[in-house]
């Protein structure tokens, strides 16, 4: 998130508490808030926000400072939003039935193919005024916006699910093992008492083991046994 997002996000106490930086966390951050301001005028005068004059330029300062620090000791995350970005302008414009390799992925017009077949679909998506944006919303008929960090996370949250939906997968062929429920990347087995600790190694060991397209990646997991799902730990 850019400084706009964070400000109202640690007011808010999206992050555990409530927090308003203060022009002394600005002076430790080695923030500028007149220059801040100055470049920044309409967007914090219009943010919906308690704080006013003073206080709301130099929390909104602050949290500028955090951000690009963040960025700054984490760039390989900013530059991934960076090639997400740049990919978005081919998707945006490449031709018909013209594809592209990136990583796992196949970039293909107004889609990115996932290493399963599926595909991340964009349609009519477009740049205007340096903004992306697709035929999107609940019945397609509303431009959604888009941009490089957030088709990271796109991408991101698509690829783990097929890792876990793999592994759940390959423990049903290999291992005769059927879930009885599964939420975001974790599976629960019911299985005999006797053979609980052998079934959660053999579950684990399979939760440990990167897919083949993307070998070496670090996937780890954790788990554990008991006589009900509250209990097993």
């Amino acid at each position: 998130m850019g400084w706009y997002k964070m400000s109202a996000s640690l007011l808010s106490g999206a992050f555990g508490s409530k927090i308003q930086l203060t022009a002394t966390d600005a002076e430790q951050f080695s923030a500028h808030p007149d220059a801040f301001y100055n470049h920044n005028k309409d967007r914090v005068d219009g943010m919906p926000c308690r704080l006013v004059g003073a206080d709301r330029i130099a929390h909104c300062a602050a949290a500028d400072a955090l951000v690009r620090k963040y960025r700054e000791i984490n760039a390989p995350i900013p530059e991934l939003w960076a090639e997400m970005e740049e990919a978005l302008v081919w998707i945006e414009s490449a031709r018909e039935g013209s594809v592209r390799t990136l990583g796992p992925l196949i970039l293909e017009r107004h889609a990115i193919k996932l290493p399963n077949g599926l595909r991340l679909r964009y349609p009519g998506l477009e740049c205007k005024e340096d903004q992306f944006s697709y035929m999107g919303g609940r019945v397609g008929k509303e431009r959604t916006k888009v941009y490089g960090g957030l088709l990271v996370e796109n991408v991101i949250q698509a690829l783990a699910r097929i890792v876990i939906s793999d592994q759940m997968l390959h423990l049903r062929a290999e291992n005769n093992l059927h879930p009885v429920t599964t939420t975001h990347d974790e599976l629960v087995y019911i299985v005999e008492d006797a053979v609980a600790e052998a079934t959660y190694q053999t579950v684990l060991k399979v939760m440990q083991t990167a897919p083949e397209w993307a070998v070496g990646c670090p996937v780890d997991a954790e788990g554990g046994f008991g006589p009900s799902y509250g209990s097993a730990k």
